[in-house]
């Protein structure tokens, strides 16, 4: 180009690139930089390691290094990253010159030692932190569809492309000087492909930033392009290492000129593109007003491709004056979605977004983690595995958290929540300790009077450490059942106050039942089969492969006799009679190992064993909720059936032996319910040879 190198413009291209002020300054003060960044990359490389190694064990004793990680990848990869990534490839920026590779700004041979080891080091390097960019990206996508950040995306496809671009021009920017005509074609292609990709991903939520970045792409997609033709249509020659030396400068004048003046025109170009395409897939979710059921979705519209799909969803994201949600455009973005899914039953992206939507916006759980299961069966790549890692791990953090008012899932907030209550705990078992070393001093026959006041002492401190530590941590979390718990039973068993024992418990009741009335309002996606099923006072279960029950309601705790928390941890058999208790973990192993369904997806009815020892009947329907496999979570649905008075029910084998009655049985006949298990029912009455016939 053809550009007075003393305009102020040009100076702050020139300080932008950041690489080429910094070679400038110096061999040995470029080398101090380079290699602080390389060390600085590689501790955030262990890091990473390390943070990983910490999920797997579900462990972080320290939180400082996830912040570190968080400042470098903010600074050096999100932010920086061409910059950060000319820096570790400036040492290869050799040229030939008399037959020897001498670097271009610094003049020292390339492949003469100690540059080669610093040109290796600089290779290794690129390619570590391009990796590490690659990976980050991977994972930077936003799983609320309905989240108002700027650059939030629903998947991190067109960004992984866009970074694989950016490299390409960041690579043929420093290693292809001696090959100019290479070098501009790839800026071309790079380039074009980069604005490609968006214009036809349109990635982010928000419009106006991708027709923004479309036309900041489109910009740099003409500039690649006329640089392509100038270098391909003007002479150079090169003499002796020096800057290229250009012919035709009237020639190369007009071309600059065409360049600049074109600029803001595409820049439109690119970004009207863009916005035709937004409102190309919005006028197509029009289409979906209605979804009347046997239509086929495509005979309304044809989806292209998955992504299509959920940029016509995206007709959702519509708010009133109050911030509230456009229920009439959720219903729209929903029949899109389901649509979708309908004609891209094998797509991995689909079903995630579908399961974003549902359990984000719609509150159903139950749904969007059986379309998470479904992805999982269709052998999703990296980045849609990544997608469900982070569902996975959000949902529990979230649960680690339980209400506790942070009101964020980011790792760094659930750190310092576990950090915080592992050393209540420490507490906490500090100040039981002290009170058993008092009393077992006093167990002894001589109590020396300095061990004494010592124990006192010790006893009063650790007392005075966790309960500044609970209130602290209790102003942070006030909603936190977990921590209302433990505070509640610190005061009863530490501070001998049951008192307020029994406030922080009835507190954390209340906490529990609040956060299973919001998060578990569960509404079934089949709906021909489970329609009005479950409402406020269905009994649920949740059960492990091994039939361990996970979580139990309030409503079942009622409907079994139970008080809330007795029934976790145990097997779900303790709540039928025999001898269904004794098969019951038999059935579940039939079914983990051979995938054979019995009972399965249907509504049967059943005898349910009270705590008090008699049996009542049910209505049950059982489905699998999440997981394959023995890592399966089933998920059971109870409401107890309507008795009839004059009626008293008892339940035998055909053999006339007796299994269990219910109560009203009990009560009429006056039997106790384990004199009955087992008996002939023919031994009830007078004439047994009667009511065996």
């Amino acid at each position: 180009w053809k550009v007075n190198s003393d305009l102020w413009i040009y100076k702050v291209f020139y300080y932008i690139q950041i690489h080429l002020p910094l070679a400038d300054t110096g061999y040995t003060f470029y080398l101090a930089i380079f290699y602080l960044l390389v060390a600085v990359l590689y501790m955030s490389v262990a890091i990473c390691v390390w943070v990983g190694w910490c999920f797997m064990n579900d462990n972080f004793p320290f939180l400082w290094p996830i912040k570190v990680a968080r400042l470098v990848v903010s600074l050096f990869v999100s932010m920086f990253y061409i910059a950060s990534l000319n820096i570790f490839l400036m040492a290869c920026a050799c040229d030939k010159h008399n037959g020897v590779w001498e670097h271009s700004v610094w003049h020292v041979e390339c492949l003469g030692f100690p540059h080669i080891v610093h040109a290796a080091f600089s290779i290794v390097s690129g390619v570590v932190f391009f990796v590490v960019a690659l990976l980050l990206v991977l994972g930077d996508h936003e799983l609320d569809p309905m989240s108002k950040s700027l650059l939030a995306a629903p998947h991190s496809l067109c960004e992984l492309r866009a970074l694989l671009c950016k490299t390409v021009i960041t690579f043929s920017d420093i290693l292809l000087k001696p090959w100019p005509h290479v070098q501009v074609v790839l800026y071309a292609i790079s380039c074009g492909l980069l604005f490609y990709y968006h214009a036809r991903m349109v990635p982010h939520y928000v419009p106006w930033i991708n027709a923004l970045r479309g036309g900041l792409n489109m910009v740099l997609a003409w500039v690649a392009l006329m640089s392509c033709i100038l270098t391909y249509t003007v002479d150079w020659d090169v003499h002796y290492g020096q800057h290229t030396h250009w012919d035709k400068d009237e020639y190369r004048g007009i071309m600059t000129k065409a360049m600049a003046a074109g600029c803001p025109v595409l820049f439109l170009v690119g970004a009207g593109i863009c916005w035709g395409h937004l409102v190309y897939a919005w006028r197509s979710a029009l289409k979906f007003k209605e979804l009347p059921p046997g239509v086929k979705p495509r005979t309304i519209h044809r989806f292209m491709e998955d992504f299509d799909v959920e940029v016509a969803s995206r007709i959702g994201r519509i708010w009133d004056e109050e911030g509230v949600l456009d229920p009439t455009a959720l219903e729209l973005a929903e029949n899109v979605l389901r649509a979708g899914v309908a004609m891209k039953p094998n797509s991995v992206l689909m079903h995630i977004v579908y399961s974003n939507f549902l359990i984000y916006v719609r509150h159903n759980a139950q749904a969007g983690w059986s379309h998470l299961e479904m992805a999982k069966k269709l052998e999703p790549n990296l980045s849609y595995q990544f997608s469900m890692f982070s569902r996975h791990q959000e949902h529990k953090q979230k649960s680690a958290g339980g209400g506790g008012g942070e009101g964020s899932t980011d790792l760094v907030s659930y750190v310092e929540f576990q950090k915080n209550y592992r050393s209540l705990l420490v507490y906490h078992k500090a100040s039981l300790v002290a009170n058993r070393e008092f009393w077992r001093l006093l167990t002894k026959d001589t109590i020396p009077l300095e061990r004494l006041g010592h124990s006192f002492k010790r006893i009063d401190e650790m007392e005075s450490m966790a309960e500044k530590t609970y209130k602290l941590v209790l102003d942070r979390y006030p909603t936190n059942a977990k921590l209302l718990k433990s505070y509640g039973k610190f005061l009863e068993n530490v501070k001998n106050d049951p008192w307020g024992a029994a406030r922080y418990y009835a507190e954390a009741e209340k906490q529990e039942e609040l956060a299973e009335s919001q998060a578990a309002e569960i509404r079934v996606a089949d709906e021909t089969s489970l329609a009005g099923m479950v409402d406020d006072k269905s009994a649920l279960i949740t059960i492990d492969a091994n039939g361990i029950m996970q979580t139990v309601n309030k409503a079942a705790c009622q409907l079994m006799g139970y008080k809330k928390g007795e029934l976790e941890g145990k097997n779900v058999s303790m709540l039928m009679p025999a001898p269904f208790s004794i098969r019951h973990n038999s059935y579940l192993r039939n079914h983990i190992t051979t995938g054979q369904v019995k009972i399965l997806n249907t509504t049967r009815e059943v005898v349910a064993l009270h705590k008090d020892r008699y049996v009542f009947p049910v209505s049950l329907y059982v489905g699998k909720y999440s997981g394959d496999g023995a890592d399966s979570v089933f998920m059971g649905i109870m409401k107890p059936v309507e008795s009839d008075s004059e009626m008293i029910r008892a339940w035998m084998l055909t053999t006339g032996t007796m299994l269990c009655a219910d109560q009203s049985f009990l009560d009429y006949a006056g039997w106790d319910p384990d004199e009955l298990v087992g008996r002939a029912f023919s031994s009830l009455g007078v004439d047994s040879q009667e009511l065996d016939e």
